[in-house]
């Protein structure tokens, strides 16, 4: 089914939608995934439902990885509910790699999501990465770097950029003081009810104290 799907995909034309009305491949994998929905609908706990999602993830890997690989760019909703499930479990890596196709080909996600896909990353890995922090947990910076690097060109509201710029700066407060602080400061520019200036205060302290070069802030001082 998921490789019969993959092919019909390949020989789509570029930009068009593929639903289940594309093909009868397109069909069983559609019909997978709206039963695998209901089954998460039907779970109120949110850590059963990411138990659940891993637990079906691995059934779309060869699908999702023909689709990417043939280049094509056509709108496809399973794409993006399949980006949002590995988000939500923590596979970053495999998330952006389908972000990476959708912004690249100008497509969007499922309607239901409301959002644009750049949008959608970086709020969601920003989100991800605070919660962490609030936990006192580590979160790669490196991903966090990835979604900057993956959404640079995309229009998104200066909140969701600046919530970013946030949980980037946050986790590089120990390892990075003079690069976070810049982040901060860069962060409270765009959205000025972010969050980071007690952030920004505490570690401007630290940087005197320790007689570090703190960076100037945006006006000059």
């Amino acid at each position: 089914m998921r490789v019969l799907a993959a092919r019909a995909t390949a020989n789509a034309v570029p930009g068009q939608v593929v639903d289940r009305h594309t093909s009868d491949a397109h069909r069983l994998i559609r019909a997978k995934l709206d039963e695998d929905r209901r089954r998460l609908k039907a779970i109120q706990s949110r850590e059963a439902k990411i138990s659940l999602k891993r637990e079906l993830l691995p059934d779309y890997a060869d699908y999702v990885g023909a689709v990417i690989g043939s280049g094509v760019g056509v709108q496809d909703e399973v794409l993006s509910y399949i980006m949002t499930w590995r988000i939500d479990v923590g596979d970053f890596d495999g998330a952006f790699a389908i972000a990476k196709y959708i912004i690249e080909h100008k497509l969007s996600t499922a309607e239901r999501f409301k959002r644009t896909p750049g949008t959608f990353v970086a709020e969601e890995t920003a989100i991800a990465a605070l919660r962490a922090y609030a936990r006192q947990e580590t979160f790669p910076v490196a991903t966090l770097e990835a979604a900057h690097e993956l959404t640079e060109s995309c229009d998104m509201p200066d909140q969701v950029r600046a919530k970013l710029l946030f949980a980037t700066g946050r986790h590089l407060i120990e390892h990075d003081p003079s690069r976070a602080i810049a982040l901060l400061r860069k962060a409270v520019d765009l959205h000025e009810a972010v969050g980071a200036k007690k952030d920004i205060e505490q570690l401007a302290a630290r940087l005197r104290r320790e007689g570090s070069n703190e960076p100037p802030s945006s006006d000059g001082t």
